[in-house]
């Protein structure tokens, strides 16, 4: 069961591959150049072998260890009559599985946006690796017990620790090549940081009176190279952490132009739907002025002329009644007149005049520069902001609209207040505003305030072409365009 990952993933068979032969072939040359330029204190071999899991995908991992294998085959064959084939197969055979199903195990936490997980990869591979090569050397040789010291073991561990933090970053950038550049940011820092670490530990080894071959030591050497492993890795965090969080904020904002999108486009086909059930309203309005007007004749020609003049009233009552809810579903006029025509004329004045508590709009600037969908945006807004503070508040009111234009945008400005000016909105009315009147602000590019004893609004677009700007009433001229700043 423990081995079933290598089964799954790996998909081990006697059939070879061409290119998988090929790697491990490359894979054993380039560990064998990595080990003749390495000292214990930097060993690149360790980089190479995290680095090579991380370039290859996980049905060539047996390849990878078979060329590690042949590498330490060749390597440490006439050492067996010194040290004995126990420690010969074991200790050869036993750390690029290790490694292995370390970065496997790891897996799941490469797949997130937190790149941590490198130092992670490092920190138990150095370790896991270490303790290996010390324990099988413990256990295997017991004539070298005195060459295993805990000294040994820091100074292993932390030459293959800064092998990994020299490659591993570059491995990882080059996997991540295709990813746009503002989200690199992070890992070019992580980068840069692997290049410095690089020329200074190859100056430092330069300077080692070694002989260049493994099991050399400089302590004074070492003593940097601890520094730079800590340096590295905090620079390293700071490089993830800063990729980590630059994409959760550019996920946090192309979600949030999605939200935006999602509720302007449900906004438009919400009016599209009224538009089109005030339609069927009209035309069902008008076969029932049809059929009674029949009626009212064929009754007046039965000489019942008093039943067709109250049918006829009747009638007409009721029909205009039918056309004024079908004008407060959708507001036909607004695609030809313009939103301040509609408000001033419309079936909505009618109805706030009824409630003597709505002033007449004070309406200023030319909506017809603005789209279809954005005044009937300010048009439901200006309704909703009505409503409730009818629903909520007591005394007058009035509504005010301006437009502006700034720069590339454009938009409307729209405040509905109490005409005391001393009196300061519920909280359960300011609640109710943002609840009714947030989703179009959304939409459209605004903001909704609530403050003292008014509701302000702001919707925006940007500027269209104004030859495709809707007209003017008839006889109707544009009023003065101003700032919203004096607002």
């Amino acid at each position: 069961m423990a081995l079933d990952w290598l089964k799954r993933d790996i998909h081990l068979r006697a059939r070879l591959h061409p290119g998988g032969v090929l790697m491990a072939v490359t894979y054993a040359v380039a560990f064998w150049a990595a080990r003749n330029v390495s000292v214990d204190q930097l060993y690149l071999p360790a980089g190479l072998r995290v680095a090579a899991l991380l370039l290859c995908p996980p049905r060539y991992w047996g390849y990878l260890i078979a060329g590690e294998y042949a590498y330490f085959a060749q390597a440490r064959y006439p050492l067996i009559p010194q040290y004995g084939l126990a420690w010969t197969v074991f200790a050869s055979v036993a750390l690029m599985p290790a490694v292995a199903w370390i970065v496997h195990a790891h897996r799941r936490w490469m797949a997130s946006s937190n790149d941590t997980w490198l130092l992670s990869v490092a920190l138990l591979a150095a370790i896991v690796v270490t303790a290996l090569n010390q324990g099988i050397a413990y256990l295997l040789m017991p004539t070298q017990h005195e060459a295993v010291s805990w000294e040994g073991v820091a100074r292993y561990a932390i030459g293959d620790y800064l092998g990994i933090l020299l490659v591993a970053p570059l491995v990882v950038m080059w996997r991540r090549r295709r990813m746009a550049a503002e989200s690199m940011r992070g890992w070019a820092l992580a980068a840069t940081v692997s290049l410095v670490v690089i020329g200074v530990n190859l100056m430092l080894q330069l300077r080692m009176d070694s002989t260049g071959l493994p099991g050399s030591h400089d302590p004074a050497t070492f003593t940097a190279q601890q520094i730079l492993a800590v340096a590295g890795t905090a620079l390293l965090l700071l490089g993830a952490t800063i990729s980590h969080y630059y994409h959760h904020l550019r996920q946090n904002e192309w979600s949030g132009r999605r939200a935006i999108a999602l509720t302007r486009t449900t906004l438009v086909a919400s009016e599209r739907d009224r538009r089109e059930r005030a339609l069927h309203l009209r035309s069902v309005g008008d076969d029932i002025d049809l059929s009674l007007q029949k009626a009212a004749s064929m009754l007046a020609a039965a000489g019942h002329d008093g039943l067709a003049s109250e049918l006829l009233r009747f009638h007409a009552a009721q029909s205009s009644a039918l056309r004024v809810q079908a004008n407060l579903v959708y507001p036909a006029e607004i695609e030809s007149t313009g939103l301040y025509v509609t408000l001033r004329a419309g079936a909505i004045a009618d109805a706030w005049a009824r409630t003597d508590r709505v002033l007449p709009a004070h309406l200023m600037g030319d909506p017809c520069d603005l789209s279809l969908d954005l005044q009937l945006a300010a048009f439901r807004s200006m309704i909703d902001a009505v409503t409730v503070l009818l629903t909520g508040e007591r005394g007058s009111l009035r509504l005010r609209a301006r437009t502006i234009q700034r720069g590339e945008q454009q938009g409307i400005v729209v405040i509905a207040g109490l005409l005391d000016r001393y009196r300061v909105l519920a909280p359960s009315t300011v609640d109710l505003a943002r609840q009714a009147l947030g989703a179009r602000a959304l939409a459209y590019q605004g903001d909704v305030q609530c403050r003292g004893n008014r509701i302000r609004m702001v919707l925006r677009e940007p500027r269209r072409c104004q030859g495709g700007r809707h007209a003017n009433a008839p006889g109707t001229s544009a009023l003065p365009r101003t700032d919203v700043s004096s607002f």
